[in-house]
């Protein structure tokens, strides 16, 4: 259902409310960035003044995330949004409409209408931008994946599927990728190694990005990136591919990191630390409604899995909190064979060798998409 121009009548009250605070008249147009660069930076130094404005609004977080960056569109976009065009189909474009190629676009109907007008007017630019990192589409002619349904706990493989040497096999990525991205899309693997998985996606028909901190000599289509220190939605801002639609992360386990090199302590706590860092720089570059796939290989301790899963779940409600600041934690469901464990959209299957001699946890996470503003009148 079309929302409206609910979003732009937010951000346009918000930029009223601003300009008040500072006593300036102030027409939306190009000046609003440095319009609300000003008045967030007096919000984080604490001006009391600024935060009674922001408190007025409602969520912060709201604010931050999401109505603040309307800032740095185009007008080609910001006038599809004040004509009603779907918020989150927005937000998921990146240069589009500083190059001229959302002109002449209109966007109307339901969500879905307007997901085929896009795409058909964007269509020649689904090739993946040249650069390192990016992978295309390739002819279909891979093995094809095993499909299980999200409410299988237990993903069971012949031995022979699954005997792979390291990292995530390509039989269970298959699945995974086929399961939680079933349409052509974007999937990202920033933890990358040699950079299996991208290419199986790339098999099943979606884009790819791969990167890694050390990329493999070999691996020459993998983007150094080091997640401690860098955002991945900054290294995918400038592309036409800025939200992935699927986030596979499959860190390595404690024993095989230098903790202490990178300031955490050798321990699980500076594990669990290393890995928040991680899901912080990562995850909030995900596309609304998308899914993030943390995987942990089996044998890891129940204590720590456990752990890893919480902060699977801080991740999440930090990164796309939009009732509040501090919103309410989400509760554990099962379903009605008590087969799937349920965090909100959190699922969580056990991918293993028949023989059980080799397998993985997958602990899979919706994100979740914006709420509903409402209809036109």
């Amino acid at each position: 259902m079309t929302r409206g121009g609910s979003t732009w009548r937010r951000y346009v009250a918000l930029l009223e409310a601003v300009a008040a605070h500072y006593g300036t008249d102030h027409t939306v147009g190009d000046g609003d960035d440095a319009l609300l660069t000003r008045f967030l930076a007096d919000v984080d130094r604490g001006n009391a003044a600024a935060a009674a404005v922001m408190n007025a609004l409602g969520s912060g977080t709201y604010v931050r995330r999401h109505l603040r960056y309307i800032a740095a569109w185009g007008p080609e976009r910001r006038a599809l949004l004040a004509a009603g065009a779907n918020f989150q189909l927005l937000e998921t474009l990146g240069q589009q409409d500083r190059t001229g190629r959302l002109r002449g676009l209109s966007l109307t109907g339901s969500l879905s209408d307007q997901r085929r007008q896009l795409a058909g007017h964007l269509r020649r630019e689904q090739d993946p931008p040249p650069g390192r990192g990016w992978l295309a589409p390739r002819p279909p002619g891979g093995r094809p994946p095993r499909r299980y349904d999200h409410r299988d706990l237990a993903w069971v493989y012949r031995r022979e599927e699954v005997d792979h040497a390291e990292g995530l096999h390509p039989a269970v990525a298959r699945s995974l990728i086929a399961r939680y991205q079933p349409t052509p899309g974007v999937v990202a693997d920033p933890m990358a190694g040699a950079g299996n998985v991208a290419r199986i996606a790339t098999e099943l028909g979606h884009i790819a990005w791969a990167s890694d901190r050390w990329p493999p000599p070999g691996a020459r289509h993998v983007r150094p990136l080091n997640l401690l220190v860098s955002d991945l939605g900054t290294a995918l801002q400038d592309s036409p591919h800025p939200h992935p639609h699927l986030l596979i992360l499959h860190p390595p386990l404690p024993g095989s990191l230098n903790l202490p090199r990178d300031r955490f302590t050798p321990d699980d706590a500076g594990y669990v630390a290393w890995l928040e860092r991680i899901l912080e720089h990562s995850v909030p570059a995900v596309k609304a409604g998308g899914h993030v796939a943390l995987i942990v290989p089996l044998g890891v301790p129940h204590e720590l899995l456990g752990t890893v899963r919480s902060a699977l779940q801080r991740s999440l409600r930090h990164a796309f909190a939009q009732d509040g600041d501090d919103p309410a934690p989400l509760r554990w469901t099962r379903n009605a064979r008590g087969a799937v464990e349920e965090l909100g959209t959190l699922h969580t299957h056990l991918c293993v060798a028949r023989d059980g001699r080799e397998g993985w946890h997958l602990l899979v996470a919706r994100i979740p998409p914006l709420p509903d503003e409402e209809a036109p009148a």
